[in-house]
């Protein structure tokens, strides 16, 4: 069981495992005041995505490198960017981009899920694309 809920600017998180409970506080969250916008982080932790995954990593860096810059197409790009920095292969960029999203989508209740993304999910596979998905997070959390 996962919980996650700001409290006064503060993450908690409240993990169950078997019958004990463990409970800890992040670094606080912060807002876009003017517009009252979630940022990247607590969006992401909103929809279920594990903050220990690579994906959910690539995404937020995927983000802030699009507040400075188009990474539009992806695989040139942003892809290619997050490579060099982290040392690996843009196709295992989007590997552990599309774990974490397709993760998140079976941890997430769906009345959220089809409320944030609607028809923007993709009929066959259920989810959205990355690219789907990074656009749409970047327009809910812009600053």
């Amino acid at each position: 069981m996962r919980d996650f809920a700001p409290a006064d600017g503060k993450l908690s998180c409240k993990i169950a495992f078997g019958s004990e409970n463990t409970t800890f506080s992040a670094l606080p969250i912060s807002y876009n005041e003017s517009m009252n916008k979630p940022n990247a982080r607590l969006y992401l932790l909103s929809l279920g995505f594990s903050p220990t995954s690579r994906g959910y990593r690539y995404l937020l860096d995927l983000t802030e490198l699009q507040r400075r810059n188009s990474i539009l197409p992806l695989k040139y790009n942003g892809y290619r960017i997050l490579a060099e920095q982290y040392h690996t292969t843009p196709c295992c960029i989007d590997k552990d981009i599309q774990n974490s999203i397709g993760r998140a989508w079976l941890t997430a209740p769906p009345e959220l899920l089809y409320r944030e993304f609607g028809a923007t999910v993709d009929a066959h596979k259920g989810k959205p694309t990355v690219k789907q998905f990074l656009l749409h997070m970047y327009e809910r959390t812009e600053t």
